[in-house]
């Protein structure tokens, strides 16, 4: 799972794809919570359009649930109303997450492109970019920190701006091709395809700072 500070990038193998399913094949209560906590800490799936898993997900149990009704509808007991519940309310709670998650995903992408790609780090200018107000804004650029969309990011509260690690990057990635001279390797500006951030990796392959997708 990821930190509060956003250093660890690392799911925990109790949120993996392989322990979901088992989950939900042999005991859907726990592969159902395990299954929204698996999208609400996973940036990726945050930033690309996995939301829409989550999705059919709730539709496949909304139609369960519907489906056991009408084969049930003369002979409902409590057993049946309770299963139905689960599945419809539950469909529901799922799809109303993926539409969250959609959301989050958009606004992240915005706030990005403001800071990462145009370079603004006033929070008023941000927020009048966003159409928000500063304390909103504030408040949504110290969520994307602790969630780890910018890394080792921070918000100079006296000056009222946000101060990235990247910030002084391009200075490091010279000094860093300097050094790998030998082996002709060079920075470059890479655009992240899932979240559209523009990242400066040296390599041929490297990891978005932003997002955590893989980017060459």
């Amino acid at each position: 799972m990821y930190n509060n500070n956003g250093n660890d990038s690392s799911l925990s193998f109790l949120y993996s794809w392989p322990v979901i399913i088992i989950a939900l094949f042999f005991f859907w209560p726990i592969g159902f919570v395990l299954l929204i906590k698996r999208f609400s800490t996973d940036k990726t799936a945050v930033m690309s359009s996995s939301s829409a898993v989550l999705k059919v997900f709730g539709i496949i149990m909304v139609v369960f649930g519907a489906v056991g009704l009408a084969a049930n509808i003369e002979n409902i007991d409590a057993m049946t109303c309770v299963m139905v519940a689960f599945f419809v309310g539950g469909g529901v709670m799922l799809l109303r997450k993926a539409s969250k998650i959609k959301r989050e995903g958009k606004e992240i992408r915005k706030y990005i492109s403001i800071i990462v790609n145009h370079n603004v780090r006033e929070i008023d200018s941000i927020a009048k970019a966003m159409g928000k107000t500063y304390e909103k804004t504030n408040a949504d650029i110290q969520k994307m920190i602790d969630k780890g969309f910018l890394k080792n990011a921070y918000i100079d509260e006296q000056i009222k701006q946000i101060v990235l690690a990247s910030d002084n990057y391009a200075n490091n990635a010279i000094n860093q091709a300097q050094a790998q001279a030998r082996a002709d390797l060079r920075p470059r500006v890479v655009t992240c395809k899932c979240c559209g951030a523009k990242n400066t990796i040296v390599g041929a392959v490297g990891q978005c700072e932003y997002c955590d997708s893989p980017i060459q």
